[in-house]
């Protein structure tokens, strides 16, 4: 496997090499606007509803308010799965994870054959390969080998972790099984000491300004990948401070994760602007998932993280570079998996013919809003124990482990999915049941388990629980 990687960049090299709309041997930032810098920011269980500029009205986040006003703001915007790897894959892909094998969380083993399949083309190889500088930083959560670290996968520069979660504070966590190892907060290939830790929102921060001033000359893809506000519930007092007024005591923690962010990501938008750096550079921002279970707002979407309800799948999701974009709320849906294509011709670069991918460009229709984008979303959770189909107006829910039975809805007018049209329309639900079963002729089985699904069915036990005891009238304890 490792005698592979070579192979596949010399592969992604003849891709995209020659391919450049436009060219220049002068490597000043003025001289190279037909190459903007690429920052996407990706937040870890954000909820819908957990940013002033979608209705939050507790949580500060005056900046990224602002971002998102003065930019595109994506009012239908999909991530292609509900919940953390797959979902990332799918960004840095731009393909539908379940096609290529990795539609679970992958388990914490140092294996060289759990991570994204090593013939995926990753967004920063093409990148790179067209005179980017390029960088990863925060969560990676895509394999804890070498092989599939993000310094094989394209990136320059890699600070953060590869698990799932991780001590706010900096401290290692052991996973045991194949390949025990501890997952320590990375600098390349070095370890970073507990010591040099302070709080990871801020680290990463600061690791981030650090590239782009470091790289001022050249242009930049930089990945920041925030792990807030997933769990632990880690916050400095500098932060909880903006979130004092929040009596529900683990909701302020959340909101003041989330405020931490908002404060970074103006620290860093900062910089730009001190660098001379803002006009050439196109921010995008949204979260990986649905806001988790607890404590996260998805409101007024039903379901949470893990869900492919709307409230797992639809997230905060904007960009911003009001040199380019004039502010718009674009209505139509879009998917992550939109991205990679989209950003290689913010980049003038051509994509070739043999690098597929399962998004579309949305540059002409960002620029005639009217066009219409004509195709169908899908999303896959586990091993189809859970998906959906959207197309047009309509969506179909199969929720086989929360719910044990399948919905067609109209989220143009029903975006909270509280009325199932199954019974006035089965021709289109059975339009739609008939997609699905195509397009998933086409997925590689994940090789491995994945505890979201053992989850999902202890929190439906839990929630039927609750809801029986409530109605026999017996108390329920926490």
């Amino acid at each position: 496997m490792n005698i592979l990687k070579p192979v596949l960049y010399f592969m992604a090299f003849l891709l995209v090499v020659g391919c450049t709309k436009k060219s220049s041997t002068d490597k000043s930032q003025s001289a190279t606007q037909d190459k903007p810098n690429i920052i996407l920011i990706v937040t870890d269980d954000q909820g819908w509803a957990d940013v002033g500029y979608q209705g939050a009205t507790d949580i500060p986040t005056p900046y990224l308010d602002k971002l998102a006003t003065e930019g595109i703001q994506f009012s239908s915007g999909y991530v292609s799965h509900p919940y953390c790897a797959p979902s990332r894959a799918g960004i840095l892909t731009g393909c539908y994870q379940a096609h290529f094998g990795f539609n679970n969380n992958p388990p914490h083993v140092k294996s060289d054959t759990v991570g994204v399949s090593l013939d995926k083309i990753f967004l920063p190889e093409v990148l790179k390969a067209n005179g980017y500088k390029t960088c990863a930083i925060g969560k990676w959560h895509l394999g804890d080998h070498e092989v599939f670290s993000p310094r094989s996968r394209g990136f320059d520069h890699w600070f953060g972790f590869s698990a799932g979660a991780f001590d706010y504070w900096g401290k290692p966590k052991k996973f045991t099984g194949e390949g025990e190892h501890y997952n320590y907060i990375m600098r390349n290939d070095e370890v970073v000491k507990k010591e040099e830790i302070s709080y990871l929102t801020d680290d990463f921060t600061h690791e981030a300004i650090d590239f782009v001033s470091k790289n001022q000359e050249d242009p930049f893809f930089l990945y920041l990948a925030y792990n807030a506000p997933h769990s632990p519930d880690q916050v400095t007092s500098e932060y909880l401070k903006l979130t004092e007024y929040i009596e529900y005591g683990d909701r302020s923690i959340y909101a003041a994760m989330v405020a931490s962010i908002d404060k970074n990501v103006q620290k860093l938008d900062e910089q730009l602007i001190d660098l001379g750096l803002k006009e050439n550079t196109i921010i995008i921002f949204l979260s990986d998932n649905g806001g988790r279970p607890t404590l996260a707002d998805n409101r007024p979407f039903r379901g949470h993280k893990g869900m492919v309800f709307e409230g797992g799948i639809r997230v905060p999701f904007f960009v911003n570079c009001p040199k380019r974009f004039s502010a718009q709320k674009y209505e139509q849906s879009i998917i992550s998996l939109d991205l990679f294509p989209t950003i290689l011709n913010w980049c003038n670069i051509q994509q070739s013919d043999s690098l597929i991918t399962d998004g579309v460009d949305l540059n002409s229709y960002l620029s005639h809003p009217e066009k219409k984008i004509e195709r169908t979303l899908f999303w896959m959770s586990g091993f189809d124990d859970e998906y959906a189909v959207r197309k047009g107006r309509y969506k179909l829910v199969y929720a086989g482990l929360t719910k044990g039975k399948s919905f067609l809805f109209d989220v143009v007018n029903d975006p909270g999915e509280r009325n199932d049209l199954s019974e006035r329309k089965p021709e289109i639900k059975a339009e739609l049941q008939a997609e699905f079963d195509q397009w998933v002729k086409n997925r590689e089985v994940t090789q491995w388990e994945d505890w979201h699904v053992i989850k999902s069915k202890e929190r439906t036990e839990k929630w039927n629980k609750i809801r029986r005891k409530a109605a026999s009238g017996e108390k329920h304890e926490e």
